[in-house]
């Protein structure tokens, strides 16, 4: 049972923030939360963050109003896993962000995670990890990454292009490579790096441009450098909806639905998808 929701290396709000961009003024303090589910592969997650944001410029120039610095902390807990991270974040203008970030993973040895292959070559189909599932283990990891993300918004139409540059580390993983349940893919059990990434293209389809239905097209893919023939890719369309100022004890909700096409994958065919709920919990001034 593998729990990420998206393999683009973004949070679980990351989709629903596209429609609550550019609105901080100043300094502020949020916490956010989600719950997800996918198909193909299975997989149930929920998150939290916190997060403090200071605007840089105080200017109504499209370019530099949503300017910030900004730190966070969070947590994401599945059947597989649970990861607090921390992370901080630079936006020298509007339509850039430069984010650093560390998290700490605790893998429970649950559903065929953590179990160890002999190489990048090893099947790590579901069928093939169920059936080892007896030797898997519980081990503790860290995950470093630093993530570029361009994002524009032009009348009716909201582009994000995402990417994020992984360095991974599983202390004692079982073999030469171990199957990791978040990136659900297969990594070298003495340190390993990746690229993932995502692109987003979204249209407001509402007649008032009140920016409550976005409709549009998701991306994204998965390298691991040592490992080219493991390389994935997913494309299909999506949408964005918001459900209300105030619904299920937050703020904000917004629905998010996916079906993505496997483009390319070594271990899953045909199409999955996606449905989660993200909203704020908490907003408000910095104290």
């Amino acid at each position: 049972m593998s729990s990420s929701l998206f393999r683009h290396g973004s949070p679980l709000m990351a989709l629903a923030l596209v429609l609550v961009a550019g609105r901080a003024q100043a300094a502020t303090r949020e916490m956010r939360g989600g719950l997800g589910l996918q198909v193909n592969p299975l997989g149930l997650r929920a998150e939290v963050e916190v997060n403090w944001k200071q605007t840089l410029f105080h200017s109504t120039r499209p370019l530099l109003k949503d300017a910030h610095v900004a730190f966070g902390i969070g947590n994401e807990l599945s059947p597989a896993y649970t990861r607090l991270q921390g992370w901080v974040e630079v936006s020298p203008l509007s339509i850039l962000d430069l984010r650093a970030g560390a998290e700490g993973v605790g893998y429970f040895g649950s559903f065929g995670n953590l179990v160890g292959l002999p190489s990048y070559d090893s099947d790590f189909s579901d069928d093939a990890r169920k059936a080892l599932q007896d030797q898997a283990v519980a081990r503790v990891g860290r995950r470093l990454y630093l993530s570029p993300v361009l994002k524009l918004r032009l009348g009716r139409l909201a582009m994000r292009a995402a990417a994020v540059f992984e360095s991974w580390q599983v202390k004692d993983a079982p073999q030469v490579v171990f199957y990791e349940p978040f990136r659900g893919t297969l990594l070298n059990a003495g340190g390993d790096s990746l690229v993932s990434g995502s692109n987003l293209l979204l249209i407001d389809v509402t007649r008032e441009r009140t920016q409550r239905v976005l409709v549009g097209v998701f991306h994204d893919y998965l390298n691991v450098w040592d490992a080219p023939q493991n390389r994935k890719q997913r494309l299909g369309p999506i949408a964005l909806i918001a459900l209300g100022e105030r619904r299920f004890g937050g703020r904000d909700p917004v629905l998010n639905v996916g079906v993505l096409d496997y483009l390319e994958a070594p271990n899953r065919r045909g199409v999955g998808g996606f449905l989660a709920v993200t909203m704020s919990f908490r907003r408000g001034p910095r104290p």
